[in-house]
């Protein structure tokens, strides 16, 4: 199923209507689980990651911090997506020049 979802686009959409009605909590609160869904899949999270959900998602749980949901799996996104980028980072995808590296005490 998740393959399908995103062969179909089902993460940009699932965004996009996230961002067009921004009030509608019960929209909000499955689209994280969503993403939350989509994030164990490698593909797919790469996709959130282009679609820029995270600013999305950080602005959702700012925004409704009372909604458990929205809070749970949107913090839950938030982890898969930093540990990505983390190890993204360790592995030398924009990792420190040699100098800044140097300044810090670890290597490239």
């Amino acid at each position: 199923n998740k393959r399908l979802i995103k062969e179909a686009g089902g993460v940009g959409s699932c965004l996009e209507a996230m961002r067009n009605f921004p009030d509608e909590v019960h929209l909000q609160r499955r689209g994280c689980a969503l993403m939350f869904e989509m994030a164990d899949n490698p593909e797919a999270l790469s996709e959130v990651e282009e679609q820029e959900a995270l600013e999305l998602i950080l602005a959702f749980i700012n925004r409704d911090t009372s909604d458990k949901a929205i809070v749970d799996f949107g913090s839950r996104v938030l982890r898969k997506l930093g540990h990505t980028m983390t190890t993204t980072f360790e592995a030398g995808d924009g990792a420190k020049s040699g100098s800044d590296a140097a300044k810090s005490g670890s290597s490239t």
